[in-house]
Formats: C-alpha cells, sequence, structure tokens
C-alpha cells in the first residue's frame, strides 16, 4: 500500500479495506480516522435493540412524546395526536435508515472527508481534537440545532411533561458512561470525560441568562423550519447515529490506538498507516460476522432496511446517496459471505459492550409519554 505524507490511504487502496463498514466514492485519500469508526451493521443493530427495549417499555401502547435529558435541561418532542411515533412498520423501518443516514454520505460522487464532517456535526473540528471540552461543546450545540429543526424540540428546564422513565439498567445508576474493563487487565477502561459543567458527558446548553432558566436560545429561523411529522423516525435515527458516534470515538476509538501503540503503530508514523487500518477491517469485519450470525433479528433488520421509503435529510444526505447506500448494505450484510475471522483487538465482546452502553446511556436521559 503506499500512503501520503499526510497519513492517509491512497484510493487505489480503498480495495483492501472496503469492508469496514463503508462505501466510498472519493477523489481523496482516505484518512485512518474515516475507517476507523463503527460500521453500519453496529448502527443497525443499535437501532433495532432500541425499538425493541421501547416496545418492552411501552407494553404495546404508543408513544406521543419524549424527553432527552442533558444535565437540568430536557429537550422535548411532541408528537402530533394523530400521529404517534414508531407506531408502525413504516417509521421503526425508517428510524433504522436514519441510523446509518449520516454515513451514506460516503457514497456521493467527489466525497471529500468534509462532507462526512458536516453530516456527523463536526465542520472544522479535528479527529483528534473531537475530545476537548471546546469542541464537545460545539457539537451538542450543532446536534440540538438539527433536532431542533427537524423535529420542532421545545426545550423545558422544569421537566413537568413527562411521566414514564425508561428504567436504569441495574448497573449502578450513575451517568458515568464508562465501558468497564475487559477482564483481561487494565484495557478499555476509556472514560468518555466531564464537559466542565458538573457530570459526565453532560450536554448542556448554554442557559437563557434573561429569564434564569435552562431554556436554550434558539433563532426563529432554526424553530420548526423543516419539521415533517412523517420524518421524525428518519430525524430521531439520524440524532440516534451521532450519539453513537460521539460514544464510540471518546471510547473504542482511544482504546484501538492505544492497542496499536503498544504493538508500536502509531498514526504519527505515516508508514503505519495501512497496517493500522488493516488490524481495524479485520476486527470490523469479524465483528460484523458476529453480529450478523448472531443477533436474532437479522431478518428483520433486512425487511426494514429494504422497506425504508425513498428518503432524503434536507441539507445534508440525498435520495441518491440513500439509494446507493441502502443497495450497497444490501448486498454487504445480507447477500455477501462476510469473514469467519476472529476480532483481535476491538473484539465482537468489547462491541456487544459498547452496543449496550449507548442503550444504556439513551435510558438513562430519556423519558417517554405513551397512549
Amino acid at each position: 500500500m503506499m500512503v501520503s505524507a499526510t497519513g492517509t490511504l491512497d484510493l487505489d487502496d480503498w480495495a483492501e479495506v472496503r469492508g469496514a463498514g463503508m462505501l466510498v466514492v472519493s477523489v481523496q485519500p482516505l484518512t485512518v480516522w474515516e475507517v476507523c469508526m463503527a460500521g453500519s451493521m453496529v448502527h443497525m443493530c443499535i437501532a433495532m435493540e432500541l425499538m425493541d427495549m421501547l416496545d418492552k417499555w411501552c407494553e404495546n401502547k404508543v408513544i406521543t412524546e419524549f424527553e432527552y435529558t442533558s444535565g437540568d435541561t430536557k429537550y422535548i418532542y411532541e408528537s402530533e395526536k394523530n400521529h404517534p411515533l414508531l407506531a408502525n412498520e413504516e417509521e421503526k423501518a425508517l428510524f433504522l435508515f436514519g441510523n446509518v443516514a449520516p454515513d451514506n454520505i460516503m457514497s456521493r460522487e467527489g466525497y471529500t472527508r468534509d462532507m462526512k464532517m458536516h453530516t456527523h456535526f463536526r465542520d472544522g473540528i479535528k479527529d483528534s481534537e473531537f475530545g476537548r471540552r471546546e469542541n464537545l461543546k460545539i457539537f451538542h450545540k450543532r446536534f440540538y440545532e438539527f433536532a431542533c429543526k427537524t423535529l420542532g424540540i421545545r426545550v423545558d428546564g422544569e421537566g413537568e411533561n413527562a411521566n414514564h422513565r425508561i428504567p436504569d439498567d441495574g448497573e449502578g445508576g450513575n451517568a458515568n458512561h464508562r465501558i468497564p474493563d475487559d477482564g483481561e487487565g487494565e484495557n478499555f477502561n476509556h472514560r468518555i470525560p466531564d464537559d466542565g459543567e458538573g457530570g459526565n458527558f453532560n450536554l448542556k446548553i448554554h442557559a437563557d441568562e434573561e429569564n434564569g432558566n435552562s431554556n436554550l436560545v434558539i433563532g426563529s429561523d432554526c424553530i420548526r423550519s423543516f419539521v415533517d411529522s412523517t420524518l421524525a423516525p428518519l430525524y430521531l435515527g439520524y440524532l440516534t447515529h451521532t450519539i453513537t458516534d460521539e460514544i464510540f470515538m471518546l471510547t473504542i476509538r482511544p482504546f484501538f490506538f492505544e492497542c496499536m501503540k503498544r504493538k508500536g503503530l502509531t498514526t504519527a508514523n505515516p508508514s503505519n498507516i495501512p497496517e493500522i487500518i488493516r488490524l481495524f477491517t479485520l476486527d470490523t469485519d469479524a465483528v460484523d460476522y458476529y453480529l450478523s450470525k448472531r443477533k436474532p433479528y437479522i431478518q428483520l433488520m433486512k425487511q426494514y432496511l429494504s422497506e425504508a421509503p425513498s428518503c432524503c435529510v434536507e441539507g445534508y444526505i440525498t435520495t441518491e446517496e440513500m439509494e446507493k447506500s441502502r443497495e450497497w448494505m444490501l448486498n454487504r450484510y445480507f447477500g455477501e459471505e462476510l469473514s469467519g475471522l476472529k476480532a483481535s483487538y476491538v473484539t465482537e465482546n468489547h462491541m456487544e459492550r459498547f452496543i449496550r452502553r449507548v442503550l444504556n446511556h439513551i435510558q438513562r436521559n430519556l423519558i417517554i409519554n405513551v397512549v
């Protein structure tokens, strides 16, 4: 493989790493940061298990409202009375489709890294500096601006509107979002850093000082400008994807790079990049194979992916890009025979726990109303 001076992988070598959960039509070399991310199968598994979790909690009732809590601020989505949330198979299919939507930008002709940074709310933020306090604040602000635009989410600092909290996972009740040790030493204990405002992973937007509460100040052009209740599941899936990636970037990725460092492979040396990418790709392929063989909902996942209505995410992903990526994923995960190799660094067990931790994070911060 040939590597540029910036530590990127030449496009001609992409065929050797295409299994890392992505479809790419690029005019630029691919960076190690693009490859070392959660694959589409992981995002789809999280979507399926989150829907199953909500189904069990709601006991065949329908969701009409939810709150996503960040610190003292509650971001509230109210469904239209005649259109409850995730109430049918089409909406569940859209939610699954939304969970892979941000990465579908990689099917765009002439794809560049900046395009993916935009779909993930990380414009201008270096991958290596994402975990810095000031950059997390920028990311969180963009996250909630998107939520306000697409879902018409309002903000309530008092939390008086919802009455059904999804129960704690029984593993402590403290939202410290720490992935546990892997049982083989000190590995895999990367804690998501505190944001400096009182608690780990505190997605807090600055308070409205004039009114003295924690309400988000939003310009009039941000409120309900894209709201379409029929696409709410798509947008919720999109947001779930970015939550998943945030946790991945602050836990799994540094863990993997630490494993590479212990092998003498660092990203500072461009000549190491091909081997780092190769090893991560092998692990990703192994995890994809494991999940596709072990999860009981794989056929339903395929059905949802196949039957989700054609759609786009305005300003981010076009319908054509969604469709090209859908076709690739159907062939990749449900057509080709995936490798049966075992993962060596980011193992099947690590990713199982990662999926649970993402679900636990959402559980701890979500309140829903049902009818």
